[in-house]
């Protein structure tokens, strides 16, 4: 799995609940934009990142893979309470940014979901991006890889291609403006 460059990642300040060899991986593979931190490693079939993480599983009682947003929630805010989600202020599956994170229960997340009109059902799409959750992921994956690859290292020019990506989902983006 392709790494980030060094002038993408997160700054290097440790998390005080973090160990230090999962933080350092973990970093090789988030580049910064100007609004989010995206994990560009592995994924799981539902859009969200994954993680070998022994430690932090360890202290979550799950098995070694995580995801990457649960892991840098614990690294930053210490032990995830039994039941709990990590919510997305932000909505994109793949974001690692500790401000874009909220703890919160399945109930909060399925409010979010619907406060920001993304819930999905056959026949109704809402605001969800109309790939789907994973291949929408994967697209942003690609694309902020490729970006960096190209050496984009800007911040802002990061979230320009995410919002690019983003927009490429958007299932209103070939209506036009009624007024």
């Amino acid at each position: 799995m392709p790494r980030v460059p060094e002038a993408v990642r997160p700054p290097v300040d440790l998390p005080p609940w973090a160990d230090l060899g999962e933080w350092a991986r973990l970093r090789a593979y988030v580049a910064v934009t100007d609004r989010c931190w995206i994990y560009t490693g592995a994924l799981a079939d539902d859009g969200y990142g994954r993680f070998w993480a022994p430690t932090a599983a360890a202290a979550e009682g799950r098995s070694e893979n995580v995801r990457p947003s649960r892991w840098v929630w614990q690294a930053h805010n210490g032990p995830i309470p039994a039941g709990s989600v990590i919510r997305h202020d932000c909505d994109v599956t793949l974001c690692v940014r500790p401000a874009c994170l909220r703890l919160g229960d399945q109930t909060d997340n399925l409010g979010d979901a619907l406060r920001r009109d993304r819930v999905t059902h056959p026949g109704r799409v809402g605001k969800a991006d109309r790939r789907g959750a994973a291949t929408a992921a994967r697209e942003l994956r690609t694309a902020v890889l490729a970006a960096t690859g190209r050496g984009v290292f800007d911040p802002a020019e990061l979230g320009a291609v995410l919002a690019g990506v983003r927009t490429d989902g958007d299932p209103f983006a070939d209506h036009g403006r009624l007024f």
